[in-house]
């Protein structure tokens, strides 16, 4: 399909940069318009602070069935399913293997079990309740408090706190056909080996986009009802952009906090939309070390500001455990930017005393280095997450095109159960860029 039409895409993050190749394969003109001055959104990489490059955003592959691992393995990417790693879990200020936590009272296996077998999908909610799972542990289930911090690490791997995870919205939005309830591998975490990254992947497999996006150019302003198949966008210089069509590959932020005025003003029913949808802050500490911790040790979790870290080290050699990576999210997130480096290096050497041991920690420390993505002008978060009143009807709602010309991407839009995910927003991307061919095959 030739056409010389042309569509703009604000964004060029994976949804964007997957919308456009979408577009070029079917040979209609575009342009992505990106805010920052490098492609990718979420999806960054960091060198030079190890001996080999680090995702500063998603790092995981999530699920057999995802996207993105389609596309490792189109590169032949070598991969470790986490099935074949061991994580630990810190306890009475030692590390211990999740099966063998077991043995320390009913209360740590169930919240294990609930933890390993998606229990929050198994439970049984009244017609109009929900509840958070902070009170799902408290009140229903009754879980001893020595045991919550359990289900705190849950709700962070979902991007939020225990107390905006939402039962309902996670049960509404991944338990419909998704997942396959017999396929027990289907939604598992798989970590890439280095020197490959989730960017690299990405500026490999979109390389003929690149040279369509224009940095730099954060868009405030869309017009889309002045002319008939028109429209119209500005830039925070006052510069404009004409075309025919558009698709907004923006974060869920940018959408709630109007960075991007719409004329006229966005529907209702979308604002209303938007309201019950959320993204937390977020980030990740690197912290680089002078001695290798343990080869036995793939990750690990325990109790106190920074819960879940993992060690890619492993992959790389034997003896180069040198490298830990924590997730924070929400309050903590934005707490921990807020101080200064040393005293970030304080609450890291505070954290890990307990699972390494004081004095290795403070021994093997050298740097570390946080990413945060709320403090990103133009991502203003980690990733959305499952809060009350958010479910794929609000979803589909939020991605209706408006007056078929403007369309929408991202990974909070995803309904095929991989919202939050490098995945998730792959896929917008390319339903979205598929509805502007068929409108302009319409024409």
């Amino acid at each position: 399909m030739e056409s010389d039409r042309k569509v703009l895409i604000i964004g060029a993050g994976a949804a964007g940069l997957q919308a456009g190749e979408e577009l070029l394969r079917n040979g209609v003109n575009f342009k992505i318009l990106e805010a920052q001055d490098y492609i990718g959104g979420r999806i960054k990489q960091l060198t030079g602070f190890v001996d080999y490059p680090l995702d500063l955003g998603a790092q995981h592959i999530h699920g057999t069935k995802s996207t993105n691992l389609q596309i490792a393995k189109e590169f032949k990417v070598k991969m470790v399913p986490e099935e074949e790693q061991s994580y630990f879990i810190c306890y009475d200020k030692k590390l211990i293997l999740e099966e063998k936590l077991y043995k320390e009272g009913k209360d740590f296996k169930n919240a294990l079990k609930f933890f390993d077998e998606e229990g929050y999908l198994s439970i049984k909610l009244k017609e109009d309740e929900d509840l958070t799972l902070e009170e799902y542990v408290k009140t229903k289930a009754k879980v001893p408090e020595r045991a919550w911090f359990l289900y705190q690490l849950l709700a962070q791997e979902f991007g939020c706190t225990w107390d905006n995870f939402s039962i309902r919205s996670v049960k509404e939005s991944y338990c419909d056909d998704a997942y396959d309830e017999e396929d027990d591998d289907e939604d598992c975490d798989i970590d890439i080996v280095p020197p490959w990254t989730q960017s690299e992947l990405l500026s490999q497999r979109f390389k003929d986009v690149y040279p369509f996006v224009k940095l730099n150019t954060p868009i405030v302003k869309v017009y889309y009802e002045e002319e008939k198949d028109i429209i119209k966008l500005e830039d925070k210089s006052g510069q404009c952009y004409q075309g025919n069509a558009l698709i907004v590959a923006v974060p869920l932020s940018i959408m709630k906090k109007g960075l991007i005025q719409f004329n006229p003003p966005l529907p209702e029913r979308k604002l209303k939309a938007l309201e019950k949808m959320d993204m937390g802050s977020g980030g990740k500490i690197f912290v680089r070390l002078k001695k290798s911790v343990s080869d036995e040790i793939d990750g690990f979790f325990t109790i106190g500001l920074i819960k879940i870290w993992v060690t890619p080290g492993k992959n790389v050699g034997k003896g180069e455990n040198k490298l830990l990576i924590g997730f924070l999210v929400g309050p903590e997130s934005t707490l921990f930017g807020k101080q200064s480096k040393e005293e970030q290096k304080a609450l890291i050497l505070e954290t890990l005393s307990a699972p390494l041991g004081e004095t290795f920690i403070k021994q093997a420390y050298e740097d570390h280095f946080f990413a945060d993505w709320g403090a990103n002008e133009y991502i203003q978060g980690l990733y959305s997450y499952p809060c009350k009143g958010c479910n794929n009807k609000v979803r589909d709602e939020l991605k209706a095109p408006l007056d078929n010309k403007v369309f929408f991407a991202g990974e909070h839009l995803d309904t095929t159960g991989y919202s939050q995910t490098l995945s998730g927003a792959i896929n917008t991307g390319l339903e979205a860029a598929k509805l502007v061919i068929n409108k302009l095959k319409s024409q």
